[in-house]
C-alpha cells in the first residue's frame, strides 16, 4: 500500500499545505488508491482511534470493557462492526451529568479546550462539546480538502448563510475556507438588521454557498454548499 499523505494518528497536517495547481485532488494517493488498501488503511486508522479513545477517557474504557470489547480486537471492518458497542446520545448525557461540563470522555486536560460548541437541547439536556486547538486545525483542514473536492478553489468566495454559534457546522465551514484560502464572507443568519446588506450580497458573486435548514411554507428550504463551475 503506497503511503498516504499526512496519514498520522494523532492528525498533524501541514497547514501552508495546497495541491499542485490544476489537480484534482487534496490528496492524491488518498483519493485515488484501491478499495482493498482503502479498507485496510480504514481499519488500521480504526484501531488507532479506538485504543487512544481506550487510553485517554475512562467513559470508553469502562464501556468497553463492560460490553468485552478491546481495540486490539480490530481486524476488520465487520470486526469493528459487530464488537465494538454503539453509544448512544444518552450515554453522553448521562456522562456529563456525572462529570460537568464536558463528561469522562473528553480526550484532552480541560486546560486544552479552545473552543466550546454544543447542542440546542431540543431533545433533553443540552450537550456539550469541547474541542481542542489541534482538533479546530484538524477540522479547518478536513472541510478545506472537502470544499477542494467539490471544485472550490482558493480565492473563491464562499458565502456561509448559517447561525454562528453553538452549532458547529457553520464555523467549520468558516475554518475550511479560510484554510483552503478563500474569501470567507460570513454574513450568518437569523441575527436582527441584517435586511440592509442584501443588495451588498447581490453585488459580489459567490462560488459556494452554505445554507442551514429552514421552513418555507411548511415546506423544508434546500440545504447545500455547491461549487458553480
Amino acid at each position: 500500500m503506497a503511503e498516504m499523505e499526512y496519514w498520522s494518528w494523532p492528525p498533524r497536517y501541514d497547514d501552508t499545505y495546497r495541491p499542485e495547481a490544476g489537480s484534482r485532488y487534496w490528496f492524491r494517493t488518498r483519493e485515488t488508491m484501491p478499495a482493498g488498501d482503502r479498507e485496510r488503511a480504514i481499519v488500521e486508522r480504526l484501531e488507532k482511534v479506538c485504543r487512544y479513545a481506550y487510553e485517554k477517557a475512562p467513559f470508553y474504557q469502562k464501556k468497553w470493557d463492560e460490553a468485552g470489547f478491546h481495540p486490539d480486537q480490530i481486524r476488520s471492518l465487520e470486526d469493528f462492526e459487530s464488537k465494538c458497542p454503539v453509544i448512544t446520545k444518552a450515554d453522553l448525557r448521562k456522562a456529563q451529568e456525572r462529570v460537568e461540563p464536558f463528561g469522562d470522555y473528553l480526550c484532552i486536560p480541560e486546560s486544552e479546550v479552545f473552543h466550546v460548541h454544543g447542542t440546542s437541547g431540543t431533545t433533553g439536556r443540552p450537550t456539550a462539546f469541547a474541542v481542542g486547538r489541534d482538533d479546530w486545525r484538524n477540522i479547518a483542514n478536513a472541510h478545506a480538502r472537502i470544499m477542494y473536492g467539490m471544485g472550490i478553489r482558493p480565492a473563491d468566495m464562499v458565502f456561509v448563510a448559517a447561525i454562528f454559534s453553538l452549532y458547529m457546522g457553520s464555523w467549520g465551514a468558516l475554518a475550511g475556507a479560510e484554510r483552503l484560502g478563500c474569501k470567507a464572507f460570513p454574513f450568518g443568519a437569523g441575527a436582527p438588521g441584517m435586511s440592509p446588506f442584501n443588495d451588498l450580497v447581490k453585488s459580489m458573486t459567490a462560488v459556494a454557498s452554505l445554507l442551514v435548514p429552514s421552513s418555507t411554507n411548511g415546506r423544508p428550504a434546500l440545504s447545500a454548499c455547491s461549487a458553480r463551475r
